[in-house]
Order: structure tokens, then sequence, then C-alpha cells
């Protein structure tokens, strides 16, 4: 049984090489000089692995024949599966988001970036910080550890603030920060927590908001703050649709034409969702998240 798997396997990737009248010329590609292995895992693979070939220079390369359309895969680098870095298109297959690759003719995926999700974590002793969840399969740790996986990994700005910006599908996820490798795993002080001791981050799908006569005015009072918007369900909770403008006195404040209505809506202050600290008007979402309540009248 065990040699026929193995043929079995033989067969599939001599497939692969072999060119059909429809079949085109896709030449995948990496540079590492140290790496020690390099393959390819996709849905033309059955996200079996296929190993590149490595020249002098580090760079690693292999053809493959493949049928038009559009498939999702990824750079598998001495076992740890990541994003192609010279490829900002996605593709998410079975809820993990994937770079994508578009073979003849058929449309190519835009590179994902209405669903744009900044992590932030504060811890000035780490040496490392690293976003785990199931968005990306909770860096398939070992025992609570995890190497590599340089996709996920947040940067310091020197005083122990770490930052992470990623697209993600729309969604309800949880996650934890993972500190020093493993040394420990933290929640995020400024999300829901969920009973089994995660983090939840929900991430909402691009602005829908249908323009109307009017406008209703959003302000909040914050000199040090670099960035504020403002999202709410009348831009299907895009945390970059709506940008408000700050004064010389640090008010910020927007304009935005919204139907009559109670209309929910946050300030997102530096990549943190906040409440209006002036409207006491405020509702659960259902989801155990408060959201400020804006009633606009007919």
């Amino acid at each position: 049984m065990k040699r026929c798997l193995i043929f079995a396997w033989i067969l599939a990737a001599v497939a692969l090489n072999v060119r059909a009248d429809d079949d085109i010329a896709t030449t995948f590609t990496y540079a590492d000089a140290n790496a020690t292995t390099v393959e390819v895992a996709g849905e033309f693979t059955g996200w079996k692995t296929v190993p590149l070939a490595k020249d002098a220079s580090g760079n690693w390369t292999k053809t493959l024949y493949l049928k038009p359309g559009q498939y999702g895969y990824k750079i598998v680098v001495n076992g740890d599966w990541k994003f192609d870095p010279k490829n900002p298109a996605r593709k998410v297959v079975n809820d993990i988001e994937n770079s994508a690759v578009t073979v003849g003719n058929a449309p190519a995926p835009a590179a994902t970036g209405d669903n744009s999700v900044t992590f932030t974590f504060t811890d000035a002793k780490a040496k490392s910080v690293h976003v785990a969840g199931e968005f990306n399969r909770w860096l398939d740790n070992v025992d609570g550890k995890v190497s590599g996986n340089n996709d996920w990994q947040m940067q310091n700005d020197g005083a122990g603030n770490w930052k992470l910006s990623k697209t993600l599908p729309p969604g309800r996820y949880k996650f934890k920060y993972v500190v020093d490798g493993g040394d420990h795993w933290s929640q995020d002080p400024n999300l829901p927590g969920s009973p089994d001791g995660n983090s939840i981050i929900e991430v909402k799908g691009a602005a829908t908001a249908t323009p109307v006569t009017g406008g209703t005015a959003f302000t909040y009072a914050d000199p040090k703050a670099k960035a504020v918007f403002v999202a709410g369900q009348f831009n299907n909770w895009n945390g970059t649709a709506n940008p408000m403008k700050k004064d010389d006195a640090g008010i910020w404040s927007a304009t935005i034409p919204l139907k009559p209505g109670k209309q929910p809506y946050k300030f997102v202050v530096d990549g943190d969702w906040r409440l209006d600290p002036t409207n006491p008007d405020s509702a659960d979402d259902g989801s155990g998240n408060m959201n400020s309540i804006k009633t606009v009248a007919p």
C-alpha cells in the first residue's frame, strides 16, 4: 500500500511537468541564498509541495505547466509556509489567505487592500512579537513555540510599541500575541476576549455607503493623535474610509452624508477603535461590543 501511495505521488509530480495544448508555462521564483529548501504548494498541486531548484546566485526557480485560471499558493522555505514576497495578489482558500497567481487570460485577483487591520501591542522588554490566530493557523506552533514566520512578526518603534498591518478576509477571528518566540502568549488589552482566553478581532468588508443629501458632523478631541477616522454601519465598518481633519486646537472633524435613523459608529484613533466620549448614546452590537449611536433626523 505504501508503495502505491509513493507511486501515485510520483505520477502527480510528473503530470505537473507534462504540457497539454492549453497548459501555460508558469515560473515561480524565490531569492534566499541561505535557504536549505524552497518549495511551492498551491491549488494546482493539491497543496503538495514541489521543490524549486537553486542556482549559484541563491535564486530558486520552478516552472510548472498550468491550465488557465486563478490559483492560491504559498512558498515553503525550510518548511515554513510564506506569502510570495514579490506578489501582492491574494486569494482565500478554505478561509486561509494565500498568494495568488493568474494563468492565462483569467482576470487577476486584486491585491487585498480593502480589509486592512493594524495590530498594536506594547512590551518594552520583548525581543520579538508575532501575531498568531485563526487567520494564519496559529503560526503552526509546536507546544506554543514558533520560529520563522517573518510575515507575521511585528515591528518595534524602539520604545516597545509593536505594530503590524495586514489585510484579512472579512470575519471574526481569535488571536494572540506571541512574545519572544513563545516565551508567553498575550491578549490584546484593547479588544474583547473570548471564553477560551484569546482576543477577538472583527474584520469588516469594503465601504458600501450610499450618498444622501446633507451631512452629519462628527468631532473628536485629541491633539496628540496622528490619524483619526470614523467607521460605522454607514461605511460597512471600514476603518480608513472616512478620515477626519484636525484643526489648530487638536479637534478632529468630519461631515458624512448619512441616511435617517440610528447609525452605530466608532472613532479609529491611531488604529485603536474607541467610543465617542461625548456621546452617551450607545448600544451592544449583539456580539458583546459596544458602539456609539448617532440618530439622524429625516
